[in-house]
């Protein structure tokens, strides 16, 4: 397992992930005014291979502009296609709303479709779980399952959007994040943390 590290930033407290093995390290999800996981990057001197998005909503994708700016404008990015079209819409993923400067992103990225994925020193298993966005993807790394907004602990990501799916999200949970074992640490985009056999057990959505 790596060493992973969480921080709540934004005004939605979302949950930004270092996954870190030695020096290396990624980001998921980096979530708007990301200053105190853009510290630790650099007083650790880690090298960031890439940034990684579970979904297109801004509270997970704002922070990257910062982290460019403040460590290197060419860290590639990661994230579904089938989410480019909130990335580059600031009314649709929900920026537009905070009058944020930066709201939205035009710009290269690379995509991510379910499967093995490698970046760098860093290997995962995509799973995705559409439904909270039509792209939206979770990170497995053997042990941690990085969940966006499809699971959280008690709960699950929203669905009420002309674009969302409540069925396809519940059916991907169980289909996919629930065939994991029960002791896989669920790291989610908000709240706290939890693990699959919890979430089957308690999670209200499946009871």
């Amino acid at each position: 397992m790596y060493k992973i590290e969480c921080f709540q930033s934004g005004r939605i407290s979302t949950n930004s992930y270092l996954v870190i093995e030695g020096n290396n390290a990624i980001v998921i999800d980096p979530a708007p005014d990301p200053f105190e996981l853009i510290g630790k990057i650099k007083s650790d001197a880690l090298k960031i291979e890439a940034i990684l998005l579970t979904h297109g909503h801004f509270d997970h994708f704002l922070g990257m502009f910062d982290i460019w700016d403040e460590i290197d404008k060419n860290i590639p990015l990661y994230f579904s296609p089938l989410d480019e079209f909130l990335i580059k819409d600031a009314y649709l993923n929900g920026a537009q709303m905070f009058n944020s400067e930066r709201a939205s992103y035009n710009g290269r990225y690379n995509p991510i479709n379910e499967g093995i994925f490698h970046v760098g020193s860093f290997k995962f298993e995509v799973f995705s779980t559409p439904g909270h966005t039509p792209g939206g993807i979770c990170f497995f790394d053997g042990s941690a399952l990085f969940s966006g907004d499809s699971l959280f602990a008690g709960t699950v990501g929203r669905s009420d959007w002309g674009y969302s799916d409540g069925e396809a999200l519940i059916k991907g949970i169980e289909n996919k994040l629930f065939t994991l074992p029960d002791e896989t640490h669920v790291f989610p985009g908000h709240g706290y943390a939890s693990t699959i056999g919890k979430e089957k057990m308690t999670n209200r959505f499946f009871q």
